[in-house]
């Protein structure tokens, strides 16, 4: 993800994100955007995992789809 020519790995905000005391865990799933700055940020109590704990990030993806698609 860029913004202002600065690139941001989501593995980075993930970690930035975690600093935050109010903050258990994150997950960032970029998609293509306005100069690729998120306009939505989507809270979750907790993350659908794979067998091996890792974030099932198709899966976020598309339920923020369909909430996207339901409010237009």
């Amino acid at each position: 993800m860029s913004t202002h020519e600065l690139k941001y790995y989501p593995r980075e905000l993930e970690d930035l994100l975690r600093t935050h005391p109010a903050v258990g865990d994150a997950c960032v799933v970029p998609r293509e955007g306005y100069y690729k700055v998120p306009d939505l940020v989507r809270f979750f109590d907790a993350f659908p995992l794979t067998g091996s704990g890792k974030v099932k990030r198709r899966e976020l993806t598309q339920v923020v789809g369909l909430e996207l698609s339901a409010t237009t």
